[in-house]
């Protein structure tokens, strides 16, 4: 599985997104934003996805978490 970390920068901004390949390691990395003062509201584990296997699964996979109707 690979799972989507989403942090804002405030409750309308979004920040980025960061990637994991399991669940665990998405915890620590939101533990440690916490720890650095983060607010935990602004961050969210919010989506996971199976593992792609082929070149098709990438580009499906890419296309639904990397697309952007803004593009900006």
């Amino acid at each position: 599985m690979i799972y989507r970390l989403t942090i804002w920068v405030n409750n309308e901004e979004h920040w980025r997104y960061e990637f994991f390949g399991s669940r665990a390691d998405a915890k620590r990395r939101y533990d440690e934003l916490v720890d650095g003062g983060k607010d935990p509201k602004l961050i969210e584990i919010d989506d996971h996805k199976p593992t792609p296997k082929n070149k098709q699964q990438i580009l499906a996979l890419l296309n639904e978490w990397a697309s952007h109707s803004c593009n900006g």
